[in-house]
């Protein structure tokens, strides 16, 4: 019989036994052999160890610059949300916090412009505009709300002046709208009626902010026609929610065409 048994080994046809001989696997093969690599290899393989750990932490280096700290980011969109409750003195303090992380920015620069005009601190306003415009040229917010300073300053002409610049400047629709009736104010504040009737025919309806309709306003309360005013903001509340037209209403209110002052314009 071929082959090894644990136990008894049954001889054909006999009812003998005998036990089997028993043998001993070994854990191991018998021969053993370690396996070293050469000190020239070895030296190459912990050096190629040594750089893929570099190149690893190169990576993770620049994917972390990449994206940037959270933390920064969410202290400005938590400030930008105080400032819309009205809340300025939290967002001024979390604006100090993302400026010590991260450093100014065009945005913190602007927020903190908008907060100081909602404050009547126009100086203080005019300086953080020009400065988020110094470190961020190409954002449009700073620039927007700095002619919109010169229109509450009664510095039309400045106003003017950088209303048109920013119209050239940008293709954007709700941006292009904002320019347009900003010129139109400035026409009705003037008593330009050759300008005005120019500004208010490029806000035909519809807009897709509530410009057509604030723009029909203006133009109803600059004719003394107060209830033809107010019924065409009225109709712009039915359609619009309130974070869309407090910029728009802000300006109305500056000119004293409004009583109740809106709430914060977003910046």
């Amino acid at each position: 019989m071929d082959g090894w048994q644990s136990g008894l080994m049954r001889t054909p046809g006999k009812r003998v036994c005998r036990k089997a001989t028993r043998v001993r696997i070994p854990a191991h093969p018998p021969f053993r052999e370690t396996f070293i690599l050469p000190r020239t290899l070895r030296s190459k393989t912990f050096a190629g160890i040594r750089a893929v750990s570099a190149l690893l932490f190169l990576v993770f280096a620049a994917r972390t610059l990449a994206v940037g700290d959270p933390s920064s980011s969410s202290i400005l969109e938590s400030a930008k949300t105080d400032y819309l409750a009205g809340h300025f003195d939290s967002a001024l303090t979390k604006l100090a916090q993302h400026d010590k992380a991260k450093g100014a920015d065009g945005d913190s620069l602007d927020l903190r412009g908008a907060i100081a005009l909602e404050q009547g601190k126009l100086e203080l306003a005019e300086r953080d505009f020009r400065e988020a415009n110094k470190v961020q040229p190409e954002l449009f917010a700073p620039r927007l709300h700095l002619a919109d300073l010169f229109l509450r300053e009664k510095k039309y002409d400045l106003a003017r002046e950088l209303y048109e610049k920013l119209g050239s400047e940008t293709n954007v629709v709700l941006s292009n709208e904002q320019v347009r009736y900003g010129l139109l104010l400035i026409a009705l504040a003037t008593h330009d009626d050759s300008a005005a009737q120019s500004a208010l025919a490029q806000l035909t309806f519809p807009t897709e902010s509530p410009a057509y309709y604030y723009a029909q306003a203006a133009t109803a309360f600059a004719k003394g026609n107060e209830s033809a005013g107010k019924k065409w903001i009225a109709t712009a509340r039915q359609i619009f929610d309130r974070p869309a037209l407090a910029w728009f209403a802000s300006q109305l209110y500056n000119l004293g065409w409004l009583k109740e002052k809106p709430s914060p314009p977003s910046a």
